[in-house]
This record gives C-alpha cells, sequence and structure tokens, in this order.
C-alpha cells in the first residue's frame, strides 16, 4: 500500500490551514483572536507582575 498520496494531501491541507486559505476569513479571525489573547495573557505575566515592577522602578 502506498501512503505517498495520503500523506502529500494530509501535507497540503496543513499548508493550506497556515496560511488560511482553506477556511478563509473564519480562521483568520480566530487566529487573530487567540493572538490577541495570547499577548494580552503575557503582557500580564512578563510586565504587570510585582517582581518586574520592582525591576522596572530599579531601573528607572
Amino acid at each position: 500500500m502506498d501512503r505517498q498520496p495520503l500523506l502529500s494531501k494530509l501535507s497540503s491541507w496543513g499548508t493550506d490551514l497556515h496560511m488560511g486559505i482553506m477556511l478563509g476569513l473564519p480562521l483568520q479571525v480566530t487566529l487573530l483572536g487567540i493572538t490577541l489573547a495570547a499577548f494580552l495573557i503575557l503582557d500580564v505575566i512578563l510586565i504587570h507582575t510585582p517582581r518586574q515592577k520592582k525591576l522596572v522602578n530599579a531601573i528607572t
């Protein structure tokens, strides 16, 4: 049994999903929301923790 066509198809689907071609605008909007949420969480973790405030106050 030759698996090359199946693997090729899965690879093509993965590339299309990654680039936002397969599902179009809904996928891109969803990925934008996930990205903004990740940035917000990282902002809270990295900038607004007490340890970081002490470091920023020591530098300035």
